[in-house]
């Protein structure tokens, strides 16, 4: 669905990217995983356009023209306007007009929040939670997440791979989760690709981790320090 051969990108002297060739498929759900400044948000970024290679290629192979309207897109940075979360979901529906409004009144109540909440009330794990909600509504070919489980307790992280598991068309579209808080990952990915010092260094099937009798965290954490 998204094939990348030798993606480059340098931010003055320091790489962000380096050679990096991969293909994700449909159907599967990724995990993106790496040390902070590895150079995962750097390659969600690129996909999206947010910022442009230095050389390269991305082929984004979808069934309509519309490139970028088939990636919905969660970004580490905060991305709610000022208002309540109504204004926020009718800003939203006006950008991307795939927004699945039962989908998203689902997991705002799994979250327990209300619509006319102040998003300048929210705590940081609801703030984190109504992002995510906006954008795995949207009916999309490919989902990209940059770290959604960074700075929220361990009970929003599981609901969050609950509704992945649950509302994202998965056998239809392709899952790209960058993250490195592994812990309850296992039950979610089909495949971790690992990013170190900008470079693409393992890519693996969950099970075949799991069929060594090892976690993914303690994988991780063994290939990193070997």
């Amino acid at each position: 669905m998204i094939n990348i051969e030798n993606l480059t990108k340098s931010y003055g002297k320091n790489k962000g990217i380096e050679e990096f060739t991969y293909n994700f498929e449909k159907g599967s759900v990724y995990g993106l995983i790496g040390p902070n400044g590895a150079g995962k948000t750097t390659l969600l970024k690129l996909i999206t356009e947010f910022i442009f290679k230095d050389k390269g290629s991305i082929t984004r192979n979808f069934d309509n023209n519309e490139q970028l309207k088939n990636i919905a897109y969660m970004p580490e940075f905060n991305f709610l306007i000022p208002g309540n979360v109504q204004t926020n979901i009718d800003f939203f529906s006006l950008t991307y007009d795939d927004l699945d409004k039962e989908v998203l009144t689902h997991i705002l109540e799994r979250f327990g929040i209300d619509k006319k909440m102040n998003v300048k009330k929210l705590s940081t794990g609801q703030r984190k939670s109504l992002q995510f909600a906006l954008v795995a509504s949207r009916r999309a070919a490919v989902y990209l997440f940059d770290e959604p489980f960074s700075g929220i307790d361990v009970i929003t992280r599981k609901r969050i791979v609950t509704e992945i598991i649950k509302c994202i068309p998965l056998e239809e579209s392709s899952v790209i989760i960058s993250s490195h808080e592994l812990h309850d990952m296992d039950q979610l990915l089909d495949t971790v690709v690992v990013i170190d010092q900008s470079r693409l260094i393992k890519s693996k099937r969950v099970e075949d981790i799991k069929a060594n009798n090892e976690s993914l965290y303690d994988w991780f954490i063994k290939l990193l320090t070997e």
